[in-house]
């Protein structure tokens, strides 16, 4: 849909370059695309220019003379062609009216004049092309606003498809997924290589089939968004222009088709992609069907319930009761060639584009070569009643469809001195059997061949057939015949260009085509890691799950392989936390086969062999509540694995020990003496013996010399041409499994940490209490302090792990001191104390250093541990000791090589690696932003939040930072759609500490304070209720921090004005009028005198200047250059600030206190903005949720 910034010219300050090539104003004939200007030229249209041909053709055919002024428009999509750039629009009733094309570079500055257009055919808009444009727009003025929209490049040199198909718009209320599927399947049959369909509405049933085609990359999604009272069905005209334009060049042919159509072939032998192959006439620009309705009398199944509801259910299963065929052009359907068609019209192009001596035309197709089948329901839209008399004097017609296909052959490596496909159809003791159905799971690329696992049970020994696909999407080659073995995986060789591989049971059957996963490694990733037993059942697993990773973690294992067949969200949580972190991957097993859910296991087994293979050199196998480890063996597994030299060991095979388990786990988090309680490892000791060699057994094997495996053992391996792989049982008094372990009780500590780490996803509980915010000296008062020498020379001793990369320059010191001795200083009240735990939240990238945010709280000068990770995730060196402060920062030094950074609070402690925000900026990218203060409360903050952002940027803010503790899912639409338009970022917060609501506010500041550093010149730091502005000064608040020409004013101090609000802010939008009466520049006046210098000020600051800032004033500059604070008076500038009485008590607490500063009076918002301000909340607003139709 629409993206972009919302541009109003009037706001946008853009100096528009002279520069700029302007080809709205330049004679075709100069344009670098069109050196000539003769007929033949691909830039005119029936010898005449082609903007000024479609001109003609809106005048003639509406009868106009000129164009009507459009109310307003909503675009669609963009699509650059070599000659012109053509927008599709929503907005209903606007034929013929004007509009304007306005252009928009790569750095969002509009790129010359605006080119008047129109609209026409409906729904479609042509603009010039004009060098630089990498966005585009459209309004209804010349000048007006505008929303920036990217371009879909149609310059292609030729068709991507040859046979497209466009789906009529979604709409309505009854099931859709089985007609979708059926359909597109139908389709696909008959040569379809890509579908677009538009979506007005869909359940979210029928999404997840829908979606599902869009990830196998057969489908595309245009989602349509009601702006103007329609009908459903009158949504069927924008997805026909959008569709002519999107398919225009990427498909050669494209059918126009309804979900409950199915055109096919009669008497013709082949398929609808074989027709159109044989159409030669490059006049012929449309294939007309005609029609045939089969009675459809009952609405679609709402929930798939079996195979057999599908045999029961599918349309050209169950109805049969048909009309006879339509004359030729009644309520058709074509297949187009949309370079050629002009407009289109649901049933048949109403224009082509013309040619110079003929024209293009229209093929009717006999019923004899090929007809429609219509499922038409008869009760929806009241079709029945309205139109089945008038089609009953047609008589019937019957159907047929045929389908082909090719083949082709590949060759491969070796097994044995002999072929690796002879190899592995000689381990078939019967011949093949032929499968009803086969479902793939993933499919991985090695140097001689492709494998492909699949979950279908029971389905070994089965013949199936491997499908290639190119970077096109288009077959390569016959399929190969293949088979089912071992259990759950399929080999089939490669094939030269094969992006896409597939199966199907039958050669020229349907399949599925997956990506590719690349396993033609030089080298594995891992040395060990492991493959986890399948996840099912209902007990809560998330203790078992974390208990197990961070034990393994401990032995050594680098990384984990995991399949899901069921798992509660609950420990979802924690499963895609492990996710987030990269430490483990996920595979999703969807139910194909009716089986106990126990025998997933062997799926896992199958899929995680292959998975593994060449990624990892070692690979345990184990269950969930399975604990292998070392026991004698003075090493973990890791050392042990690592001591292994004899090249023809396979596996490691080892004992088991139950330890009995009496209970089940508890459901949720609720603390760490619960952890103490509950780990497997601590509550349960009752232990059997050891069982005898085998017996239930776990391995850890080498998966590229095991071909086929079970759960406790190897089956077989491949063969070597000197001697044989072989399975080693590891004793117990070197190793063994179980599930507690009686060496490792530092996993206990190291555990309780990490769950510290989860404390917010595994607990969503409130936290309240009372707390005050420290206060703290800024003074340089410890230059001949005893415990400051002492840490100057712990500092000295970490030698050249300190050492930044970069030259120590004027600029890399601060007041002529080593940046990190000069940080040092400042923590010297007390020696440096070790912090107990810590959240990180965002890490930024400077020219001499790394910041590093936290959420902590109550963790000020507290040491902390810098640790710094590569581009594969290794440590860089030895970890740097640093410390909290300011409160919520620490600084670390450079290292050459960090790719990610994460703060640890002992040197090898565990520690949450994050991104680097990149802030190396050569100038900043904004004169002026703004931090809000934190979000949080429950008051609705919709209308506050829009006038807000709205007012700063009629004061000239260019970019917002925010930051959510939360809010809710109303509030939230209207943020995103400012974070849509790139106008808004936003760093959600996450609760680790036990606080209050306000006391976000300091996390906000300081993590704003190095956010917007080197990013935007001026910062604001204000709050969502209030408006910062110029009071006597004539211009803006950008204008004026623009004159500020002294280096040493580093920020400036708005006085206070409380302008006192009396009720809570509405819920909900309800209309223009609501706006009026609600928006708190309207709606409160009552506002106190002003408060004295400093009182609650707010500031704007340069926060390249500033050390550390507070939620009034700036507490501490950086030194050395006599940085100071402007304080203005009141004639300058004030803050209005539309204070609620009750929230949090204001009222009861400091009304009394601001009545001193003098009596209430009533002031109003400046009246020179007061108008645009409202037109703008109004604009937003209704944009956002005026949108009653949807």
């Amino acid at each position: 849909m629409n993206t972009g910034q919302l541009f109003s010219t009037g706001d946008m300050r853009a100096e528009v370059s002279r520069s700029l090539v302007d080809y709205s104003n330049v004679s075709q004939s100069t344009l670098r695309y069109n050196s000539s200007t003769s007929p033949s030229s691909p830039y005119l249209i029936n010898g005449t220019d082609r903007f000024e041909w479609y001109r003609q053709q809106m005048y003639s055919n509406l009868n106009i003379k000129k164009p009507e002024t459009a109310s307003n428009i909503s675009t669609l999509y963009a699509y650059e062609f070599e000659h012109e750039i053509t927008v599709t629009t929503t907005s209903w009733k606007r034929l013929g009216y004007r509009v304007y094309c306005r252009y928009v570079d790569r750095n969002d500055m509009e790129v010359g004049e605006p080119f008047e257009s129109f609209t026409y055919p409906e729904y479609i808009v042509t603009c010039k092309k004009r060098k630089g444009t990498s966005k585009i727009g459209l309004s209804v003025e010349k000048n007006g606003e505008f929303q920036p929209i990217p371009i879909v490049d149609r310059m292609l040199k030729k068709s991507k498809y040859e046979l497209s198909m466009c789906i009529s718009a979604i709409y309505g209320s009854e099931p859709k997924w089985l007609m979708f599927i059926e359909m597109i399947e139908h389709f696909k049959m008959q040569g379809v290589q890509h579908f677009y369909v538009h979506i007005f509405n869909a359940s979210n049933y029928d999404l997840r089939v829908i979606n599902d085609y869009v990830r196998t990359g057969e489908l595309e999604v245009h989602y349509l968004i009601e702006r103007d009272s329609r009908t459903d069905d009158r949504w069927q005209k924008v997805n026909i222009a959008d569709c002519l334009i999107w398919s225009r060049l990427e498909s050669k042919w494209t059918i126009f088709a309804d979900l409950d159509e199915r055109i096919y072939m009669t008497n013709y032998t082949g398929t609808i992609l074989d027709y159109v192959r044989e159409v030669k006439n490059e006049d012929v620009a449309s294939i007309q069907f005609r029609q045939q309705w089969i009675m459809k009398t009952e609405l679609m199944p709402e929930k798939y319930e079996g195979e057999k509801q599908i045999d029961t259910w599918m349309p050209t299963h169950r109805w049969h009761n048909s009309s006879g065929i339509g004359s030729p052009g009644h309520t058709a359907k074509c297949i187009i060639d949309s370079s050629k068609v002009f407009k289109m019209f649901i049933h048949r192009p109403t224009q082509f584009f013309p040619l110079l001596n003929k024209t293009y035309i229209q093929k009717v197709v006999n019923p004899e070569e090929g007809i429609i089948r219509h499922y038409r329901d008869q009760n929806l839209g009241s079709w029945g009643r309205k139109w089945l008399k008038g089609i009953l004097k047609f008589g019937p017609f019957r159907r047929r469809l045929d389908s082909q296909s090719d083949e082709n052959m590949n060759t491969s490596g070796l097994i044995d001195g002999m072929d690796r496909f002879e190899w592995y159809s000689m381990k078939l003791n019967n011949s093949l059997k032929t499968a009803d159905k086969v479902s793939t799971l993933y499919a991985y690329e090695f140097e001689h061949e492709i494998t492909i696992t699949v979950t279908s049970w029971n389905f070994i020994g089965y013949r199936v057939f491997c499908r290639y696909i190119d970077e096109n999407d288009m077959e390569i080659g016959k399929p190969f015949e293949s088979f089912t073995y071992p259990e759950y995986i399929v080999t089939c060789k490669k094939r030269k260009g094969t992006r896409k591989i597939g199966l199907s049971v039958e050669k020229n059957g349907d399949y599925q085509s997956l990506p590719i996963v690349n396993r033609m490694l030089k080298k594995p990733t891992y040395e060990l890691s492991m493959c986890i037993a399948t996840l099912y059942g209902d007990e809560p697993k998330w203790l078992m799950f974390i208990e197990m990773i961070e034990h393994y973690k401990l032995q050594g294992v680098q990384h984990f392989y995991l399949h899901i067949h069921n798992a509660s969200n609950y420990d979802l949580k924690v499963i895609n936390e492990y996710v987030r972190t990269g430490e483990l991957e996920v595979h999703y097993l969807l139910e194909r086969d009716h089986r106990a859910d126990d025998h997933w296991h062997m799926v896992n087994i199958a899929d995680c062999l292959i998975w593994s293979r060449g990624e990892s050199k070692w690979t345990i196998f184990a269950d969930l509540d399975e604990r292998i480890l070392m026991t004698k063996y003075p090493g973990t597994i890791l050392d042990y694995v690592r001591d292994i030299d004899d090249e023809e060991v396979g596996s490691l095979q080892f004992r088991q020990q139950w330890v009995l388990k009496t209970e089940l786990m508890p459901e949720k988090y609720k603390g760490r003496d619960q952890l103490n309680e509950w780990m497997p490892t601590h509550r349960w000791h009752t232990s059997t013996g050891i069982g005898p060699t085998g017996h239930t057994a776990k391995c850890i094997v080498d998966t590229s010399k095991v071909f086929k495996m079970f759960i406790h053992y190897v089956v077989e391996f491949f063969p070597t041409p000197d001697g044989n792989f072989v399975e080693v049982g590891v004793a117990p008094e070197e190793g063994l499994v179980r599930s507690q372990m009686n060496k490792y009780f530092q996993l206990g500590a190291v555990f309780i940490v990490f769950l510290f780490l989860f404390d917010i996803l595994l607990n969503n509980s409130s936290f309240s209490s009372k707390v005050q915010y420290p206060c703290f000296s800024t003074k340089n008062e410890y230059s001949n302090n005893v415990k400051l020498d002492k840490l100057l020379s712990e500092i000295d001793v970490v030698g050249t792990t300190v050492e930044p990369t970069v030259e120590p320059t004027a600029e890399y010191k601060i007041d002529g001191v080593d940046r990190f001795h000069w940080y040092l200083k400042k923590t010297a009240g007390n020696l440096l104390q070790n912090a107990p735990n810590i959240s990180t939240l965002y890490a930024y990238e400077f020219e001499h250093e790394i910041t590093v945010t936290t959420t902590s709280w109550k963790m000020i000068r507290l040491r902390v541990y810098c640790r710094y990770l590569d581009k594969n995730e290794n440590d860089i060196g030895d970890p740097f000791e640093s410390f909290t402060y300011p409160e919520y920062i620490v600084s670390c030094p450079k290292r050459e090589g960090t790719k990610r950074i994460g703060l640890s609070v002992t040197p090898n402690g565990e520690f949450v690696p994050l991104p680097l925000v990149d802030r190396m900026l050569k100038k900043p990218k904004y004169e002026l932003s703004m931090c809000v203060a934190t979000l949080y409360g429950s008051e609705a903050k919709w209308l506050l939040f829009i006038e807000m952002i709205e007012h700063f940027k009629l004061q000239g803010v260019q970019h917002f930072y925010i930051h959510i503790h939360n809010a809710s899912n109303y509030d939230l639409k209207v943020i995103n759609d400012y974070v849509r338009t790139g106008e808004v970022e936003v760093h959600y917060l996450l609760e680790r500490d036990q606080r209050t609501d306000n006391h976000w506010h300091m996390v906000n500041i300081a993590d704003c304070l190095i956010w917007s550093r080197g990013e935007s010149k001026w910062t604001i730091f204000a709050d969502l209720d209030e408006r910062l502005l110029m009071t006597e000064y004539p211009g803006t608040i950008l204008d004026y921090v623009r004159e500020i020409r002294n280096e040493s004013i580093a920020g400036i101090q708005f006085r206070q004005q409380w302008v006192l609000k009396t009720e809570l802010m509405p819920e909900t939008y309800e209309g223009d009028s609501q706006i009026d009466a609600w928006m708190p520049t309207h709606r409160f006046r009552n506002s106190s005198a002003i408060g004295p210098v400093g009182h609650t000020a707010k500031c704007i600051i340069d926060t390249s200047k500033v050390f550390i800032m507070w939620v009034h004033s700036v507490t501490e500059f950086f030194p050395g250059k006599g940085y100071a604070l402007h304080k203005l008076t009141p004639e300058e500038g004030l803050v209005r600030h539309y204070r609620d009485q009750t929230l949090g008590n204001w009222g009861e607490k400091w009304l009394n206190e601001t009545l001193k500063f003098g009596p209430l009076r009533e002031t109003d918002y400046p009246k020179k903005y007061l108008g645009k301000l409202t037109e703008n909340v109004k604009r937003r607003a209704k944009y956002v949720y005026g949108n009653e139709f949807d």
